[in-house]
């Protein structure tokens, strides 16, 4: 899933976890759906790029709508037509050292995924109108944008061991698969500076007990 490589990722590399925290630290809290809006561009960046390396679906179908020749392929009016988006979304001609998880690519001044080609279509391609995009795309971006912020801006956590460390991390279908799921570590909630009000009627009857976590 896009989560579990999206910690799979920040596991690896702690900068990225540590940058998506810095950003967070700017939200406003309690976090809603209104704060988080246009204020994480860094975090919207590591799960396109999550995506751009584990798309969740590996090929796009349709059919083609009128006789086409593509780089002297003749494809005919009505044939099935499948596009690999695993192979696109690593081609080398429209993104830079593609097997590198590089968030940057998603942030101006690069922005590659914008290019004329406009070649991440992890999402399919076109209006949702004509049938060719993802209807779900902006429910689901903004359900795994609200797991990551809870995970990673109100709890401190680990994988016992990197991801990409794994041997039981594989390739499968072009979609990596944790045959175990992942193990972490060390999770706790995060303590945070209390208000006034909340100071003012706090009674210490609330234990912060240690939170357990398992992905699979």
């Amino acid at each position: 899933t896009v989560l579990g490589d999206i910690f799979a990722h920040s596991s690896s590399e702690p900068t990225i976890a540590e940058s998506i925290a810095d950003e967070l630290d700017d939200v406003p809290q309690p976090f809603s759906e209104e704060s988080i809006q246009g204020s994480t561009p860094y975090l919207d960046a590591c799960i396109y790029e999550t995506i751009r390396m584990h798309p969740p679906v590996g090929h796009i179908y349709a059919r083609a709508k009128v006789d086409l020749n593509i780089r002297g392929l003749h494809v005919a009016k009505d044939s099935n037509v499948t596009a690999h988006t695993w192979y696109t979304l690593r081609d080398p001609r429209f993104w830079k050292n593609p097997d590198l998880f590089d968030p940057d690519r998603f942030m101006p001044p690069r922005n590659e995924h914008l290019i004329p080609e406009r070649p991440f279509v992890a999402f399919g391609s076109g209006d949702v109108d004509d049938g060719r995009a993802c209807p779900g795309r902006e429910i689901a971006l903004l359900a795994i944008k609200s797991a990551v912020i809870n995970a990673i801006g109100g709890y401190e956590w680990q994988l016992r061991k990197p991801a990409w460390d794994d041997h039981r991390y594989r390739e499968r279908y072009g979609v990596p698969n944790f045959e175990d799921g992942m193990r972490v570590e060390g999770f706790s909630r995060k303590r945070r500076a209390l208000s006034t009000e909340e100071l003012a009627t706090f009674d210490g009857s609330e234990e912060e007990r240690p939170i357990y976590l398992a992905i699979s």
